[in-house]
Protein backbone atom coordinates (compact mmCIF):
# COMPACT_ATOMS: atom_id res chain seq x y z
CA UNK A 1 0.00 0.00 0.00
CA UNK A 2 1.57 3.40 -1.26
CA UNK A 3 1.14 6.74 1.34
CA UNK A 4 2.28 10.23 0.63
CA UNK A 5 5.10 11.24 3.33
CA UNK A 6 2.56 13.29 5.02
CA UNK A 7 0.41 10.20 5.85
CA UNK A 8 3.42 8.28 6.32
CA UNK A 9 4.11 10.22 9.10
CA UNK A 10 1.02 10.51 10.85
CA UNK A 11 0.91 6.38 11.10
CA UNK A 12 4.23 6.85 12.53
CA UNK A 13 2.75 9.65 15.31
CA UNK A 14 -0.03 7.55 16.19
CA UNK A 15 1.97 4.38 16.78
CA UNK A 16 2.20 3.95 20.77
CA UNK A 17 5.96 2.24 21.03
CA UNK A 18 6.50 -0.47 23.95
CA UNK A 19 9.13 1.12 26.06
CA UNK A 20 11.17 -1.56 27.48
CA UNK A 21 13.15 -1.30 30.89
CA UNK A 22 16.83 -2.52 31.56
CA UNK A 23 18.77 -2.16 34.84
CA UNK A 24 22.08 -0.80 34.74
CA UNK A 25 25.01 -0.82 37.02
CA UNK A 26 25.69 3.28 37.70
CA UNK A 27 28.52 3.44 35.97
CA UNK A 28 27.23 2.63 32.43
CA UNK A 29 24.13 4.68 32.67
CA UNK A 30 25.71 7.82 31.58
CA UNK A 31 23.38 9.57 29.19
CA UNK A 32 20.61 6.96 29.30
CA UNK A 33 16.66 8.01 30.11
CA UNK A 34 15.80 7.23 33.56
CA UNK A 35 12.73 4.43 33.73
CA UNK A 36 11.87 5.28 37.55
CA UNK A 37 12.27 7.75 40.07
CA UNK A 38 14.67 8.46 43.07
CA UNK A 39 14.53 10.77 46.11
CA UNK A 40 17.12 11.18 48.10
CA UNK A 41 17.81 8.41 50.72
CA UNK A 42 19.64 11.48 53.32
CA UNK A 43 20.48 15.15 53.68
CA UNK A 44 23.80 15.99 51.15
CA UNK A 45 25.79 17.16 53.00
CA UNK A 46 25.16 14.13 55.64
CA UNK A 47 26.14 17.12 58.70
CA UNK A 48 27.46 20.35 59.01
CA UNK A 49 31.29 20.04 57.70
CA UNK A 50 33.91 22.36 57.10
CA UNK A 51 34.28 23.83 53.85
CA UNK A 52 37.79 24.84 54.23
CA UNK A 53 41.17 23.99 55.89
CA UNK A 54 41.31 26.11 59.06
CA UNK A 55 39.90 26.52 62.31
CA UNK A 56 36.77 26.21 64.26
CA UNK A 57 36.30 29.12 66.31
CA UNK A 58 33.59 31.06 68.26
CA UNK A 59 32.31 34.96 66.94
CA UNK A 60 33.24 36.01 70.62
CA UNK A 61 36.66 34.94 69.94
CA UNK A 62 37.08 37.40 67.18
CA UNK A 63 40.39 40.05 67.20
CA UNK A 64 41.85 37.74 69.82
CA UNK A 65 44.42 35.10 70.24
CA UNK A 66 43.65 31.40 71.08
CA UNK A 67 44.87 28.32 72.17
CA UNK A 68 44.37 25.62 70.05
CA UNK A 69 43.60 22.37 71.72
CA UNK A 70 42.88 19.51 68.82
CA UNK A 71 42.77 18.98 65.12
CA UNK A 72 39.56 17.23 63.59
CA UNK A 73 40.36 15.53 59.90
CA UNK A 74 37.70 14.36 57.48
CA UNK A 75 35.99 11.23 58.19
CA UNK A 76 37.02 11.79 62.32
CA UNK A 77 33.40 11.85 64.81
CA UNK A 78 35.28 13.45 67.66
CA UNK A 79 33.40 14.40 70.58
CA UNK A 80 34.72 17.93 71.18
CA UNK A 81 32.59 21.15 72.23
CA UNK A 82 34.69 24.14 71.54
CA UNK A 83 34.41 26.59 74.02
CA UNK A 84 35.31 30.68 74.48
CA UNK A 85 39.05 31.36 74.12
CA UNK A 86 40.09 27.94 72.29
CA UNK A 87 40.06 26.92 68.65
CA UNK A 88 40.05 23.41 66.46
CA UNK A 89 41.99 23.29 63.63
CA UNK A 90 39.92 21.38 61.60
CA UNK A 91 40.08 19.56 57.77
CA UNK A 92 38.06 20.30 54.72
CA UNK A 93 35.10 18.02 55.08
CA UNK A 94 35.35 17.27 58.63
CA UNK A 95 32.71 17.31 60.84
CA UNK A 96 32.05 20.44 62.40
CA UNK A 97 32.99 19.87 66.23
CA UNK A 98 29.66 21.44 69.06
CA UNK A 99 29.94 25.08 69.49
CA UNK A 100 31.31 25.91 66.54
CA UNK A 101 29.98 29.61 65.18
CA UNK A 102 32.82 29.54 61.97
CA UNK A 103 35.77 28.09 60.07
CA UNK A 104 38.65 30.55 59.65
CA UNK A 105 41.22 29.23 56.60
CA UNK A 106 44.55 29.03 57.76
CA UNK A 107 45.93 31.87 55.60
CA UNK A 108 43.43 34.29 57.44
CA UNK A 109 44.83 33.76 60.71
CA UNK A 110 48.83 34.76 62.67
CA UNK A 111 50.49 32.59 64.30
CA UNK A 112 51.83 34.02 67.59
CA UNK A 113 53.88 31.51 69.66
CA UNK A 114 51.48 29.03 70.49
CA UNK A 115 48.39 30.74 69.68
CA UNK A 116 46.14 31.47 66.62
CA UNK A 117 45.50 35.25 66.17
CA UNK A 118 42.21 35.83 64.78
CA UNK A 119 41.22 38.27 62.40
CA UNK A 120 38.54 41.53 63.62
CA UNK A 121 35.44 40.52 62.52
CA UNK A 122 33.93 36.96 61.42
CA UNK A 123 30.98 36.18 60.42
CA UNK A 124 28.23 33.56 61.80
CA UNK A 125 28.56 30.36 59.86
CA UNK A 126 31.85 31.24 57.66
CA UNK A 127 33.26 28.05 55.37
CA UNK A 128 30.51 25.96 57.25
CA UNK A 129 28.80 23.55 54.78
CA UNK A 130 25.30 22.84 56.57
CA UNK A 131 23.66 19.88 56.36
CA UNK A 132 21.19 19.35 53.48
CA UNK A 133 22.48 22.35 52.07
CA UNK A 134 22.43 20.73 48.51
CA UNK A 135 19.72 18.11 48.64
CA UNK A 136 17.14 17.45 51.49
CA UNK A 137 16.63 13.64 52.44
CA UNK A 138 13.27 12.44 50.61
CA UNK A 139 13.84 15.09 48.07
CA UNK A 140 12.94 13.88 44.54
CA UNK A 141 16.71 13.65 42.42
CA UNK A 142 15.87 11.98 39.33
CA UNK A 143 12.70 11.67 37.67
CA UNK A 144 11.25 9.34 34.98
CA UNK A 145 12.23 10.40 31.57
CA UNK A 146 15.50 12.22 32.78
CA UNK A 147 18.50 11.96 31.06
CA UNK A 148 21.56 10.73 33.12
CA UNK A 149 24.12 13.54 32.52
CA UNK A 150 27.08 12.92 34.79
CA UNK A 151 25.64 15.68 37.42
CA UNK A 152 22.73 13.32 37.99
CA UNK A 153 24.83 10.48 37.93
CA UNK A 154 27.18 11.85 40.97
CA UNK A 155 24.25 12.85 42.38
CA UNK A 156 22.92 9.21 42.47
CA UNK A 157 26.09 7.85 43.60
CA UNK A 158 26.70 10.14 46.53
CA UNK A 159 23.17 8.58 48.05
CA UNK A 160 24.63 5.32 47.53
CA UNK A 161 22.52 3.63 44.57
CA UNK A 162 24.12 1.20 42.23
CA UNK A 163 21.67 -0.12 39.64
CA UNK A 164 19.72 2.31 37.98
CA UNK A 165 16.46 1.28 35.84
CA UNK A 166 17.08 2.97 32.44
CA UNK A 167 14.79 2.49 28.86
CA UNK A 168 16.36 0.74 26.57
CA UNK A 169 17.63 2.64 23.68
CA UNK A 170 15.40 2.44 20.54
CA UNK A 171 16.22 0.54 17.69
CA UNK A 172 16.20 2.59 14.09
CA UNK A 173 16.31 0.76 10.88
CA UNK A 174 17.02 3.33 7.64
CA UNK A 175 16.76 1.40 4.07
CA UNK A 176 16.52 3.09 0.81
CA UNK A 177 14.59 1.80 -2.35
CA UNK A 178 14.65 2.89 -6.12
CA UNK A 179 16.46 1.19 -8.94
CA UNK A 180 18.89 3.53 -8.94
CA UNK A 181 20.46 2.52 -5.35
CA UNK A 182 23.55 0.39 -5.85
CA UNK A 183 25.38 -0.91 -3.00
CA UNK A 184 29.72 0.28 -2.94
CA UNK A 185 30.89 -3.29 -4.56
CA UNK A 186 28.43 -3.03 -7.35
CA UNK A 187 29.50 -1.58 -10.74
CA UNK A 188 27.55 1.56 -11.65
CA UNK A 189 26.19 2.84 -14.76
CA UNK A 190 25.89 7.09 -15.24
CA UNK A 191 21.91 6.94 -14.11
CA UNK A 192 22.79 5.18 -10.99
CA UNK A 193 24.33 6.08 -7.50
CA UNK A 194 25.92 4.02 -4.72
CA UNK A 195 23.73 3.60 -1.74
CA UNK A 196 24.74 6.11 1.06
Amino acid sequence: MKVTIDEGLQIIEKIDPIKRVETLPIEEAINRVSAQEFVAKFDLPRFDNSAMDGYAVKLSDANRCVKVIDTILAGEDKDIKLEKNIAIKIMTGAKIPKGCEAVIPFEDVKIKDDLVCLPQKIKKDANIRKAGEDVKKEEYIVNIGEVLDSYKIGLLASQGYSYIKVFKKVKVGVFATGKELKMHFEEIKPHQIYNS
